[in-house]
Formats: structure tokens, sequence, C-alpha cells
């Protein structure tokens, strides 16, 4: 049948009148643009088009296309953003083309493409015999531009870039160029945690192999990385014989905690060397690590004390966040001392008296503790902190700088480890603890494990808490208050445990008097997921002063936030969500253009659930819509609910499997559903198939390199860091993967949309200021980093990785905003396919 323009679907373009003689021809105007854009549409070699000024004279012409031009239209505008409809899309398209024959016809030969200057990036790429890839030198010419630029005050500087481009390369690239420049300055390079950053370590040693003039280099990790080796004794003498991981860990312990045969550094008493030598089976991290309390003889200490020696002379510097926040602290507190001193006042008091001094319309955009900072901003010595002066300052996976800084300013309380100490200093001291207040302190330890069995991996705020829960916080801190104001005389091996339990007492009296202000403390228990223990986290609500410290007054020359998840949308405003959270000043902050390369996206395929309620289920029950509290308030009906929906994602990833090419990743948002998951296709997958959180990637490279197809369930930090690929499964087998080959992971499957996955108390506080805005920007930033871990290096074949979104609540108004930056994030993938 011969279609009329009747039938097919208009389209408004306008011509620039420059552009008519390049229209010159036998047929009309309309034809000649519709059989041009037909032509266009199917060259594969087209350039990006340009927005045009809507100012420009032009002549408006409507012609009819057929629907697959339409619709390869509509695919164009997911790629060549900022056209507001194809039509204005289509008349760029037309107007680069005639722009470019004008060009041709005004030269007999075509310019030259001017060859691009040969950068460090190059050399240091060629040095580990690779090629610049293109969105690399984009990276690396834009922050160059930066770095370079003359500035005043020391700038934030945002440089977002797709996972799998070689973000790693550029900014080591950019600091040999910058420590060229700056050849008395330290350049400290930060990540969230020893394993990411082991891969900037990594590449700066086999640098310093093949560019002899890379920089010296000195890595520092954060108390808490190092493992205390009376802790992990008691521990270990607490254990039942047959407990996972407790024959690895003591012959650990007794040959000194000896660094892992992967570890470059070498570094002995890390907690990652004994996750490694019990081959991830150990699962009280948090009862072991180097503490405040740890005693100074302790050889997890002394391990931990030696980094700082060499730091001082050296020209870069590698650290995990935790160390950063760990200096920032130790920096602050130095400079408030020098301020009292000089100032006879304190300066909360000095920024007080000058707030109140402002005119009302200066204090709206003032905030207290930056004015604050600005008066300490002169008291801070070189040498305060454990780091040395940051003269550049590199922040790697940016997004997770406030939650690793939050935790930091917590005070972890595990219970378990309170009932230990108190237990040892009964049988040492009866007077200091009488054998109720023990029996006591065992009997808030069962109340909160017992509520745990329902929350595993999870937590709840104290105020939040069932009655019996909430009495059982505070008959510890009870109990802790009276301890303490027994005067009973104990020795040295005492006090130690006695500095311990004061530490927690003032920490829990604090937060009960802080009664929710904003920069006061809060309570929250936490339930380990596999034992169930519970723990008291006591925290701050706030850390922007800190962060704000560390934006002004430490960083000398600028800083630069390094991330694949920072803007919500492509534009300035798109980073006001990054910005408040990271409390960096509106004045500090640069905006660099994103990279997001095609082929981060053009390899997938994506799966949705269908938008209709299907005979099978009630009305009020689409299939694949998670149930929640809020949609279901009947707790029978929610139980119900959750189980049948439950067995939905558990069918559906078992069908997802046996269709899929390669490995499967399942991203969770609790340990809850893991288990119930793992539960529910342990018995139906291949043998050696299914792995459950951790050691997730080397499990699931083993398995790859066997000839199985792993399926991972994991929750938390697999959002964020968990890199299967090809490049990673040629470290187990010994050869490299092609792109073309490379079938690690093919499919990703999210089951729910991560709200509320993140759970720091700083987070708590900006949901009950702010209502959803914080939550909004929360879920962009996890489902970004989430979506982020099926393409992972370039040249993947076309469609060929599969991402299923199974959330039914992206139809449903009500979740709207939740699910608008989701929507965003999906845009690029196409038209989806509906399950």
């Amino acid at each position: 049948m011969i279609r009329t323009p009747a039938d097919m679907p208009s389209l408004k373009i306008r011509i620039p009148v420059q552009d008519l003689s390049a229209y010159d021809g036998d047929c009309s105007l309309p034809k000649a643009a519709k059989d041009r854009l037909a032509t266009l549409l199917h060259d594969e070699g087209r350039a990006p088009p340009a927005l045009i000024p809507s100012g420009i004279a032009a002549q408006g012409v409507t012609i009819w296309i057929s629907e697959e031009h339409k619709a390869a239209l509509t695919d164009l505008m997911r790629i060549y953003r900022g056209h507001e409809g194809i039509g204005p899309l289509a008349t760029s398209l037309l107007h680069g083309h005639a722009k470019r024959e004008h060009e041709a016809d005004r030269f007999d030969i075509p310019e030259p493409v001017p060859q691009r200057e040969r950068t460090t990036l190059d050399r240091l790429n060629e040095a580990l015999g690779d090629q610049t890839r293109d969105a690399q030198a984009q990276m690396f010419s834009r922050l160059h531009k930066e770095l370079t630029r003359s500035v005043g005050r020391p700038p934030v500087i945002a440089a977002e870039a797709s996972t799998g481009i070689g973000k790693t390369r550029v900014f080591l690239a950019s600091m040999l160029d910058w420590s060229v420049a700056h050849p008395t300055e330290t350049a400290i390079l930060t990540a969230p945690s020893y394993n990411v950053l082991l891969q900037s370590v990594a590449m700066w040693q086999r640098l310093r192999d093949a560019l002899p003039e890379t920089p010296d280099a000195v890595t520092i990790l954060g108390q808490r990385e190092f493992v205390s080796a009376a802790a992990l004794a008691n521990v270990l003498r607490m254990l039942p014989e047959d407990a996972p991981g407790k024959v690895a860990a003591a012959q650990w312990l007794a040959a000194g905690g000896t660094a892992s045969m992967d570890d470059p550094l070498g570094h002995a008493w890390l907690m990652r060397s004994l996750q490694n030598a019990c081959d991830g089976e150990w699962a009280y991290a948090t009862e072991i690590c180097v503490d405040t309390a740890t005693p100074d003889d302790d050889p997890g200490r002394v391990a931990y004390q030696l980094q700082f020696k060499r730091a001082r002379d050296t020209p870069w510097v590698f650290c995990t966040h935790a160390m950063l926040a760990t200096d920032v602290r130790r920096r602050i507190m130095q400079a408030r001392k020098g301020y009292k001193e000089d100032a006879g006042t304190s300066a909360s008091q000095a920024a007080w008296a000058e707030y109140e001094a402002m005119e009302s319309d200066l204090r709206k955009g003032s905030r207290l503790y930056e004015i604050q900072n600005d008066l300490l901003s002169g008291m801070v010595a070189g040498d305060a902190g454990r780091l040395p002066q940051i003269g550049l300052l590199i922040v790697d996976e940016a997004h997770m700088l406030e939650e690793n800084f939050a935790r930091l300013f917590a005070t972890g309380i595990s219970i378990a480890g309170l009932l230990r100490s108190l237990q040892d200093l009964h049988a040492e001291v009866p007077r200091k603890i009488t054998a109720a207040e023990l029996a006591g302190i065992k009997e808030a330890w069962s109340q909160l494990k017992h509520m745990g069995e329902g929350h595993a991996g999870e937590g709840q705020m104290a105020d939040q808490l069932p009655p019996g829960a909430r009495e059982a916080v505070k008959n510890v801190r009870t109990i802790l208050q009276k301890i303490l104001a027994r005067k009973v005389p104990v020795n040295d091996v005492n006090r130690a445990i006695i500095n311990k339990l004061r530490e927690a007492s003032v920490s829990l009296e604090l937060a009960a008097q802080s009664n929710n202000q904003r920069f006061g403390m809060t309570t929250r228990v936490s339930w380990s997921p596999s034992e169930h223990w519970p723990s008291l986290e006591v925290g701050r609500y706030d850390i922007g002063p800190e962060l704000d410290f560390l934006w002004t007054v430490m960083v000398q020359d600028r800083a630069v936030l390094v991330s694949a998840t920072l803007y919500e949308d492509v534009s300035v405003e798109g980073l006001e969500n990054v910005r408040r959270l990271l409390s960096i000043r509106s004045d500090r902050l640069r905006a660099m253009a994103p990279i997001r390369p095609p082929w981060t996206y053009e390899p997938v395929r994506l799966y949705l659930p269908a938008n209709a309620v299907t005979p099978d289920y009630p009305k009020d029950q689409q299939r694949f819509y998670r149930p929640t509290e809020r949609s279901t308030p009947d707790p029978d009906k929610l139980r119900i609910q959750t189980l049948r929906w439950r067995k939905e994602i558990a069918e559906y990833v078992l069908q997802a499997y046996e269709s899929g090419e390669g490995g499967m990743l399942v991203l969770l948002t609790s340990h809850a559903e893991r288990e119930a998951l793992e539960v529910a296709i342990a018995d139906r997958l291949p043998h050696g198939a299914l792995i459950s959180q951790t050691p997730a990637r080397k499990h699931f490279l083993r398995a790859t390199a066997l000839g199985i197809r792993p399926c991972l369930l994991a929750v938390g930090a697999a959002w964020t860091g968990l890199d299967l690929s090809g490049d990673g499964l040629a470290s187990v087998i010994g050869r490299s993967v092609s792109a073309t080959d490379d079938k690690v992971l093919t499919d990703l499957v999210i089951p729910n949309a991560p709200i509320g996955a993140n759970r720091t108390l700083t987070q708590q506080w900006r949901r009950q200021q702010t209502g959803v805005v914080a939550e909004i920007g929360a879920v962009s930033i996890l489902f970004r980093q989430g979506i982020g871990r099926l393409v992972r290096r370039e040249g993947l074949p076309r469609r060929s990785r599969r991402l299923h979104f199974l959330d039914a609540r992206i139809y449903d108004p009500h979740w709207g905003s939740f699910f608008a930056p989701i929507k965003r994030a999906l845009r690029v993938y196409g038209e989806p396919r509906h399950v």
C-alpha cells in the first residue's frame, strides 16, 4: 500500500537562508530537504549537529517522513541532547551538511585535520604500550585547561567521566604535569577504599618502571584498615572452633599479620590481608580494627604509625577518604586551639558575633561555619596534620566522599566488644563492675540481636526503635555511666579498657543530649549481615563544616572531583546536588563538561516491566511492583504481597539467566532481599554459579575462568565499586580477553530502585530537613553508579549487554519524583523491551 502524507508523520524544519543555494535543483525545496534528510539518517559518519541560533534568518518548511525516519530521529535525540524536538534536530543535521558542502566548494582540497599535540597522557600510554583513547584525550585536555587556568581562591573542579574510559591514567598524567609546575608542593590522591586506591597505586608502580620522571609516592591508610592484634586474639577466643575463617585468621595472627602476595606495598596487619588469608570468610572486621583505644605497642597500631614517616618529603601521597577526614579533624582542632590562644575567644563565638553584625540580607547567603572557617584559615600550620600540606587534591570516586567522611566522624560501638571488655574487667577487677551490670549488658545484647533477625545488614535510628529496643540502648548507656563513676584502682591493661568504655559512654551521652540539633549527634543500631550482631553507631548529623574547611583552608592550589556520577543533568545547575552534598561554596565550584561517550550505552538493550496490570493479580498489585509500608499499610497484606514480589523477581532472574550469554549481576538494596532471593534460586542454578555478596569479584572471576556463568547477588558497595570485565578476567587466566569475546558480565538485573539505600546519619538528617529532595539526589547518584557496572570497556559488540530494571513503580505517579532521575539515566538506551 502506498502511504500518503495524510497518514505519515509531519515534520516542521527551518532552512537557513544562507543554505538555500545548496538545494538548487529540479525538485521542490521540501522534497530536496526530505531526500537529503533520509540520506543523512542512513549515513553512519554524520557529524554531531550543533544547535542553530533561533534568530537566524530561515525559511519554514513542512515535510512528511516515514515512521522509520521518525524513530531514527527520536533515537538521535537521546544522543545529541539540547534540541527541543526532532524538528530542530533535523534542521541542525541539514544545516551541518549544507555548511560542509559550502566549505568544500570554497577549497580545491580539504583542509587537513590539525594534528593534536603530543601530551603527557600520550607519553604515559605509550610507555605502558597503549594508545590514548578519544575520551581519555578529551578528559585530559579539559582537565589540563582547568589545572593551568589562572585562579584566585582555590577552586574545586568537577570532572565527570563515564566508567571505563581510563580516568586513572588521565588524573595521573595531570598530576605529572602539575608536579612539574609545582616542584615544592605535594599532590594528594584519595580514594574511598583500599581496593580502589590500589588500582592507582599499581598504575603508579608501572609508571615508575616505564617513565623515570614519575615522582616518588607513599600510601597512607586509615587506622580502620589495620587489624589490632589484641582485638583479633580476643575475638578468636570467643568464637567457636568451627567458625568460618577462624583457623586461617589464627594462622595469620601467629605469622605476624603478613601482607598479601598481591599487595604491592607490603603493609603488615591490613584488614584486606586478613580477608584474603581467610578467603573472604572473616565476618568480624568491625570488631578488630585499630581505633583510638588500641595501645601504642599493638603491632597493628605500630604498622599504622610507620606510614607517616616517609610522607613529609614525598611529592605524591595516596590515601583513603577516611585518612583525609582524619587529617581534616586534626587540623581543625589545631586551628581552633591556635585561634583561642591568639584571640582570647573561641572561633565559634567570634563567628557568631560577626554573623550578628551582618546586614539581614547578607545573612541569608552566609553560613555560620563558613565564617568560622574563614577565621581559622590563617591558623593552620603546615605540619599540623599527619598528611603533608595539600597543593593539589584529586578525589577519586568523589560521590562517596561525604559518606566516608560521615562514617569517620561517627563512633562505632560493638556491643559484643563492650561485653567482652566488661567480662575481662569483671574477671580482673570485680569491684569495678557488678554481676548484675554484666547481666544487664548481656540482656541488651540479646534484645537487640533478636530484633536484628529481620533487619540483617540494616540499621535503625535509636529514637525510632520499638520501646523495648530503645530501653536496651538506654540501659547500655546507664550501666557504662555507673561503672565509670566508681573510683576503683586498675592496672595499665585495664586502664586501656576503661578508656574504651569512656569513649563509648561519652558518645552515647552526647547523642542523648543533642536532641536532634543539626550539628549534634545521634545514635543508630545496626546489625551485621550474617550473624545479626548488633552494634551502636553514634555520629554527627552534618559534616558541612569539615568539608568546607577542606576546600577553603586545606587545599592550597585546587581540588579535582573525579567520578562517573556528579551531574544530575548536563548543565552547571546539574551540579547543585553534589555542591550541597560536599559543602562546596558556589563561587569555588568549576564545572568541566562531562565525558559520556556513546560506547558506554550503545552495547546495552534495556528491559522494563510492562505498564499494565495483568489478569493474574489484583488491580492494586502490578507485576514487579514492590510493595512498601507506604503503599500497603496493612501488615498481613504487605507480607503476602512481598512474598509474591520476591517470587516474581526470582522467576525472572532464573529466566534471564537461562537466556543470557555470560555472567549476571543482581543489585539489591538490602541483605534481607539478598538472602530471600538466594534461597529461592539456589537449587535451580548450575553448581557453582550462585555467588552471594562476598568475596564477590574474586569468586565471580574464578567461576568465569572455569567456564561457569556466575550469578552474583550483591548489596551495598557492589553498586559503586565492582569491576566485572574481561580486564579482570585476564589477571586470572593469564591472557588478555578481547572486547568482542568479553562475556564476563552480560546481564545486570536491578529489581528495585535504590530508594533509601544511603543509610548514613547525615543522609538521615538531610531527609528530615529537605524531604524527598535529598533522597532524589542520592537515588540519582547510586542508580547511575549501578548501571555503570555493565559496560566498563570500549569495543563491546552492539546490543551485547542486557539491563533489566524491574521496578514497576516507575509508572506510578505517586513515585514520580523519585524515578525522574532514573528515567533520565535510562533514556540513552533507546526504546525498551517490555517484560
